[in-house]
């Protein structure tokens, strides 16, 4: 249920989500618009975008949000925005179903801002749950023909941002409890290069 899926997301990255007037944010993967929804709910001064790789989704998102800029993505291209225009990037539950990982935060790092900010959530994968998984639910959780394509623990995630010039801020966990969390974020910025005078 889609509703119930977002509720505990919400909670937990609600408070992380920018009110200052005037900030950029961009929905990447909008999807229908839901995260977009509340968002424009919570934080009704910031200027939002939504980008996403369907039509269908891009079509009810416009239907149902107004004042908002939407984006249609190309699969392996750059995504549509100019270098550093962007304060706040939302990622939610996206990255484990992007093919190019490393050509998705190429693309954050050049559009975000050098003061601005990124979100990403996606299913958690820890050990223990991990072992868990093998004996009961393998099967399922890996099934060949499913959507997710891409399996993170929270330190394959972190490890994958900082190589691609990204700080991390803050790790935090959504539903459910230790060991078997349905997910984490991670809130990352910029990294600041040093530029060293000849």
């Amino acid at each position: 249920d889609e509703l119930f899926d977002f509720s505990y997301k919400w909670k937990a990255v609600q408070s992380l989500i920018p009110t200052k007037k005037g900030t950029k944010l961009l929905d990447f993967g909008c999807g229908s618009g839901f995260l977009l929804g509340h968002i424009q709910k919570n934080s009704p001064e910031i200027i939002n975008i939504g980008a996403d790789i369907s039509h269908e989704g891009l079509r009810r998102a416009k239907k149902t949000l107004k004042n908002i800029q939407f984006i249609t993505l190309k699969e392996k291209t750059k995504i549509p925005l100019p270098d550093r225009s962007v304060d706040f990037i939302t990622c939610l539950d996206v990255i484990e179903h992007v093919y190019d990982v490393d050509l998705l935060l190429n693309e954050f790092r050049r559009i975000i801002k050098p003061k601005g900010q990124v979100l990403i959530s996606t299913p958690y994968h820890g050990l223990i749950k991990n072992l868990i998984i093998c004996l009961i639910a393998f099967d399922i959780v890996f099934d060949p023909t499913g959507p997710h394509i891409r399996f993170f623990t929270k330190k394959s995630l972190e490890n994958t941002l900082k190589k691609h010039d990204f700080h991390i801020k803050r790790v935090g966990f959504l539903g459910r409890f230790y060991p078997i969390w349905r997910g984490f974020y991670v809130l990352a910025e910029p990294q600041k290069t040093l530029h060293l005078s000849s």
